[in-house]
């Protein structure tokens, strides 16, 4: 399986390459105003308003700093659910190129201690563990995230 591979929070993360529609350069985003954290903004990419998150918030640490190594990945989330769009960006540091996960396949399914439906299974990679992100599930627990801080919210 090849995978698009980068950093968050000082740890390794992935998305299948299938999920990864393009790779740009950390631009400036249109601000949300009252949404959460990790909801870094808007990015206005080929005419669509594409909402962006910030991995490194959203996994609770610092928002991701911008260096020559950070980009967004525009990804496609297959089933996003009810009212969410069909594509989310994906701030990361570290972004490197496409490499094929070790032999062997997945080394750690999802562990039910995380909690959370973005955080996908391990893969090995140049002998290092990788998590993959779901990126069906980035943008739901996002939102889920949100409206469970909002008295009265709905996701």
């Amino acid at each position: 399986m090849l995978i698009l591979r980068f950093e968050a929070g000082g740890d390794r993360y992935g998305v299948p390459a299938a999920d990864v529609e393009q790779v740009v350069p950390r631009v400036p985003l249109r601000g949300l105003p009252h949404a959460a954290e990790h909801l870094a903004g808007l990015l206005d990419y080929r005419g669509e308003a594409i909402p962006v998150v910030d991995l490194a918030v959203l996994l609770g640490g610092p928002p991701t700093p911008d260096r020559l190594s950070t980009r967004i990945a525009i990804l496609s989330a297959r089933e996003p659910g009810p009212g969410l769009p069909a594509r989310v960006g994906l701030i990361a540091e570290q972004v490197r190129d496409l490499t094929r996960a070790d032999a062997g396949g997945t080394v750690i399914d999802e562990l039910p201690l995380q909690r959370v439906g973005y955080l996908g299974p391990f893969v090995r990679i140049d002998g290092r563990l990788v998590q993959l992100i779901r990126p069906d599930r980035l943008l739901a627990e996002a939102v889920a995230t949100e409206s469970a801080s909002v008295p009265g919210a709905s996701p």
